[in-house]
């Protein structure tokens, strides 16, 4: 076995310490690689650390890396409370302090809310351990080499604010530090440096994002509940005796008696005295004609919720229009021997006429080709891109030599790599509805010219995400 990492790669610790408890470590040659190294091959961008179990044959979730060695050797032996733990570690624990250390290590600033997050979520962990040694029983498993390991860096921090408000929590890490095989690990890892051994690898590497979840607790100050011997309990809402005797006299009230909904006067405008909220959803394609499919699952619903909404009298702003960009459109102009414009101006009119019939009560119907779309959008990205929220990198593409044009999505057929569809394109297959990626097609033909095209890089720009998503869901929570 191989384990590729880079220096100072904290999340390299779940491997290492596993390979040392469970006997494995011998079997294993450990590379150092570059911060941004693609090592599998399926990956377009990096993501370390990776442990090559055979050849070909990569792992590059360290928590997975981790069992799998426990697994190999034995030892685990409460498989389905060890993978709950394994999963709250990785989907919460781990994007917060990975955020919180980005913050402190990687960029020299606090950020208050992500801390308050940090110490809420790890209150969670402080209550499981009030009983037990480790998170279990008294016996280390492979949950408390991956919680402890995502921990660890918090130590090196000369402030523990964090840490100095969990006794439990810090006890549980300095018994598992005292192991040999762990300090063996840290020694490997740091070399006895401080913090910013982790730096780098910190703003390099991508970490699970938050969830929206989490966000909701920091944003709306509610209480987090913790967990105890039997489980996660949901708190139970309290009613107060006023809100039973307001609930009862509603309820007997005739319709004619109750609030009556408030006339719509549009612009609709936020309402600093009601509870505002703004529906849309997925924007159609201008590349047919919508069907009850798309009806159902896609405008009818949000317009449904959008009248329920009217009738609560909350100030609803129901938007949504038509999707005039991508590959849909310009091939399907291509198939009818017109220009993408007149595509997107005859379909836009069915698709309005379409939803008229059906009375789907739109407060605007849009288009994403107006000039004030354009305004807005572009605003955006130079937003995004001068603040540092947007990256360059490559990506291999198909490419037509012929047509001398990169084949995204739709411009590209073949066989799908899945099931064996003979028609997929380049960012779906209709057969087996799984998304793919139009390079692992099987004999990919360009659907312009019907040749064989050729692998090529491409530059793209991405929006950093790690980097932003705190931000968007805090700035979307307080709007």
């Amino acid at each position: 076995m191989k384990l590729y990492s880079d220096k100072g790669n904290f999340q390299t610790l779940k491997i290492s310490i596993a390979a040392r408890l469970t006997g494995t470590a011998s079997e294993i040659l450990a590379i150092e690689v570059g911060h941004n190294d693609i090592v599998a091959p399926f990956l377009s961008k990096s993501k370390l650390p990776v442990l090559e179990v055979a050849e070909g044959k990569y792992l590059f979730s360290a928590n997975t890396a981790a069992k799998y060695l426990f697994l190999k050797a034995g030892q685990v032996k409460k498989e389905e409370a060890e993978d709950e733990i394994l999963e709250w570690e990785n989907n919460e624990l781990l994007p917060l302090i990975a955020t919180y250390l980005i913050n402190i290590i990687g960029q020299g600033k606090k950020e208050s809310s992500v801390s308050d997050s940090l110490l809420k979520t790890l209150h969670q962990l402080e209550s499981k351990l009030t009983k037990t040694k480790y998170l279990l029983d008294d016996t280390l498993s492979i949950c408390d080499v991956c919680v402890f390991s995502s921990i660890f860096p918090l130590f090196s921090l000369k402030n523990q604010e964090v840490l100095s408000k969990l006794p439990n929590t810090k006890r549980y890490c300095e018994d598992v530090k005292k192991i040999q095989a762990v300090q063996d690990a840290i020694s490997e890892l740091t070399g006895g440096a401080g913090p910013e051994v982790f730096k780098a690898s910190l703003l390099s590497q991508r970490f699970p994002l938050l969830p929206s979840s989490i966000v909701d607790r920091q944003t709306s100050g509610a209480a987090v509940a913790t967990p105890d011997a039997s489980g996660d309990q949901i708190p139970e809402v309290k009613l107060s005796q006023a809100d039973l005797e307001s609930a009862r006299t509603s309820w007997g009230k005739k319709p004619d008696d109750v609030e009556q909904p408030r006339p719509r006067i549009h612009p609709i405008l936020p309402d600093p005295q009601r509870r505002n909220i703004l529906v849309t959803s997925a924007l159609p394609y201008v590349n047919n004609v919508p069907h009850l499919g798309n009806i159902i699952g896609c405008v009818l619903s949000a317009d449904a919720f959008s009248r329920f909404a009217r009738l609560r009298n909350y100030n609803v702003l129901y938007i949504c229009g038509t999707d005039e960009y991508g590959t849909a459109t310009e091939t399907k102009a291509m198939e009818e021997g017109v220009t993408p414009r007149e595509i997107c101006d005859k379909y836009n009119k069915l698709h309005v006429q379409i939803y008229k019939w059906f009375n789907i009560d739109f407060d605007y119907f849009g288009r994403t080709t107006t000039d004030q779309q354009t305004e807005i959008a572009q605003d955006i990205f130079w937003k995004l891109y001068h603040n540092g929220y947007v990256l360059k990198d490559s990506v291999d593409q198909l490419k037509c030599t012929k047509c001398d044009k990169f084949l995204a999505d739709r411009f590209v057929e073949g066989i799908c790599p899945l099931c064996g569809f003979d028609d997929a394109r380049g960012d779906q297959c209709d057969a087996c509805g799984k998304l793919i990626n139009a390079v692992e097609l099987k004999s990919p033909k360009c659907k312009i010219c019907k040749s064989s095209p050729v692998i090529q890089t491409s530059n793209h720009l991405f929006v950093d995400l790690p980097k932003v998503i705190f931000l968007f869901y805090f700035s979307l929570k307080k709007a």
